[in-house]
C-alpha cells in the first residue's frame, strides 16, 4: 500500500536525503492520503529508507486513525497543494520540505519552528529526527486538517526524544570563512557524539521565498498563522547550528525573549572596498550574521576552530582585514550565547551599529529570554 511520510519523520527523511546529496531532483505531486494505517507488521517488511519509527503518516479520515507502536497518524480532510509531496518510488510519498515546514507549526513553538525553517534553508543539518528546542515527548499532538489530533507520547508508546537516540541540545557551528569540509567534521568529531554531529556544506533544500509562495497558499489551515508569524524571522544560507542560534537569540521580538534586532544576511561575501587592495591574500571573507549597511558581522567562534596559535593569529589578521573596510567584528563564543549577562552586552554592541537602542521591559523579558533558552539549547 502507499504511504505518506510527514511531520518529523519527513524531516528525517529530508535530513537524510540532503546527506546522501542525490544527483536526482524527486517528482513533485499531489497524493491522496490512504483510507487506512498500515499495520506493524507491513510497516517493519516494507520500504521506509531506515526512518525512525515510529513514523508520522497522513491519513484521510478520523476513523483511519489506526495508531501503533510503528505509526502516528496525521488526519488530513483538506486538499493539499499540486507539489505537496515528492514521490520517493515504491509507492512511498513525502512532504515536500515546505509542507515538513507547515505541518510542524502543529507541533513546535515558534523558536523550535524558526530553526527548522533556517536549518532547511541553510546548507548544514541536525541529524534524524533531533531539532533545536525542547523534549518531543512532552509536546502535545497534532489536529491536522481540523480533525482528530494526536497525542504523539501517548500514541506512539514511546519518547521520540529516547526512540532517535539522540540529545535535543544545539550542536555548536562552526565559521564557514575559514575552515574546509574536512576540517568542520574533524572537529565536530571530536565535540559531539556520533548521534549529536551535524552536517556541513550541504546543498541547501528550500528557500525563504519558496517557503513563503507554499504558504501563501495554504490560507485556513491549521497552523497558519504560527506559520506566518515563523517566516518573519527565517533567512537563508545559514551554515550551522549555532548561527541559527544566534540569529534566533538577535532578531526575536522582547516579547519571544530576543533582542529585535533587524534580520542579518547570513555567510555574505565581504569583498575588498575602495582603498583596500586585498584580504591578505584572500578574495574575500563570509560574515557568519552580517549587516552590511551598519557595517557590523557578529561571527561564531566554536571552542574548537578558534584555539591555538595558528588560529588566533589568522583571527586577527581577519578582524585587521574588515576594519579597513569599515566593518566591525563581533566575536561571539558559545560561553556568551549560554550566559545571559555576556550575551547582553553582545547584543548592546551589535545593536549600537545598526542603530537600535534596547528598550525591553523586566522582569517579562528576562523571563521570555530564559524561556527561548531553554527551546534552544
Amino acid at each position: 500500500m502507499d504511504l505518506i511520510i510527514t511531520h518529523e519523520s519527513a524531516l528525517e527523511f529530508w535530513r537524510l536525503q540532503r546527506r546522501s546529496r542525490p544527483k536526482h531532483e524527486y517528482n513533485r505531486s499531489w497524493k491522496k492520503p490512504p483510507c487506512e494505517s498500515p499495520d506493524s507488521y507491513t510497516l517493519r517488511h516494507g520500504e521506509t529508507r531506515g526512518l525512525t519509527l515510529p513514523l508520522d503518516i497522513m491519513v484521510d479520515t478520523r476513523s483511519a486513525r489506526r495508531p501503533s507502536r510503528a505509526v502516528v497518524p496525521h488526519v488530513c480532510t483538506k486538499s493539499a497543494p499540486d507539489d505537496a509531496f515528492v514521490d520517493a518510488g515504491s509507492g512511498l510519498y513525502v512532504s515536500s520540505p515546505e509542507f515538513c515546514f507547515f505541518q510542524l507549526a502543529d507541533e513546535y513553538p515558534l523558536a523550535k519552528l524558526i530553526a527548522v525553517g533556517i536549518e532547511l534553508c541553510g546548507s548544514y543539518s541536525l541529524p534524524g529526527k533531533t531539532a533545536v528546542g525542547s523534549d518531543h515527548g512532552a509536546t502535545a499532538g497534532t489536529n491536522h486538517g481540523a480533525t482528530a489530533g494526536t497525542n504523539r507520547g501517548a500514541t506512539a508508546g514511546t519518547n521520540r526524544g529516547a526512540t532517535g537516540g539522540t540529545n535535543r541540545r544545539a550542536a555548536a557551528g562552526t565559521n564557514r570563512g575559514a575552515f574546509t569540509s574536512a576540517d568542520r567534521s574533524a572537529a565536530a568529531s571530536k565535540e559531539y557524539s556520533a548521534s549529536e554531529q551535524p552536517f556541513y556544506n550541504l546543498p541547501q533544500l528550500t528557500s525563504r521565498k519558496k517557503l513563503k509562495d507554499f504558504v501563501a497558499r495554504m490560507g485556513g489551515w491549521p497552523g497558519h498563522k504560527l506559520v506566518i508569524k515563523a517566516l518573519r524571522y527565517i533567512v537563508d544560507d545559514s551554515a550551522s547550528p549555532m548561527e541559527t542560534i544566534l540569529c534566533i537569540l538577535l532578531t526575536l521580538p522582547y516579547r519571544y525573549g530576543g533582542y529585535g534586532l533587524p534580520l542579518p544576511e547570513m555567510n555574505g561575501c565581504i569583498y575588498p572596498g575602495k582603498g583596500v587592495k586585498q584580504f591578505s591574500g584572500r578574495g574575500f571573507y563570509r560574515g557568519d550574521l552580517l549587516w552590511r549597511k551598519a557595517g557590523v558581522v557578529a561571527e561564531y567562534n566554536s571552542d574548537l576552530e578558534h584555539t591555538g596559535s595558528d588560529r588566533i593569529a589568522r583571527d586577527a589578521i581577519r578582524q585587521g582585514d574588515l576594519n579597513l573596510c569599515g566593518i566591525l567584528e563581533v566575536p561571539v563564543t558559545k560561553e556568551q550565547i549560554k550566559n545571559v549577562d555576556l550575551f547582553d552586552k553582545v547584543a548592546r554592541q551589535i545593536a549600537a551599529r545598526v542603530g537600535r537602542q534596547l528598550r525591553y521591559k523586566d522582569p517579562g523579558f528576562s523571563k521570555a529570554r530564559k524561556e527561548l533558552r531553554k527551546i534552544l539549547l
